[in-house]
């Protein structure tokens, strides 16, 4: 099945967390109030991990094409790095 980012979003957080973990490109990460935000570029879109800092655990993964936390002046080296 080819993953798309519609399907990619109807994954479970672990089915998700693991494609991010061994398939995806790791981009860059950065620390938005008590959460490490990891952003990965994944078969043509982009994906976020956020992860509670007091936990040490994944609260959510939101895939996206493009959007308003992603730093835009980066857009370009992320995609060379990514493909």
């Amino acid at each position: 099945m080819i993953m798309t980012i519609y399907n990619f979003a109807k994954l479970s957080l672990n089915e998700k967390a693991n494609l991010l973990e061994n398939k995806a490109v790791y981009l860059d990460n950065f620390v938005d109030g008590d959460n490490l935000v990891n952003t990965y570029f994944f078969e043509g879109f982009f994906a976020e991990s956020i992860l509670d800092l007091k936990t040490g655990k994944i609260i959510e993964i939101i895939p996206y094409q493009y959007g308003y936390r992603m730093d835009k002046r980066k857009v370009d080296n992320y995609l060379k790095h990514a493909c």
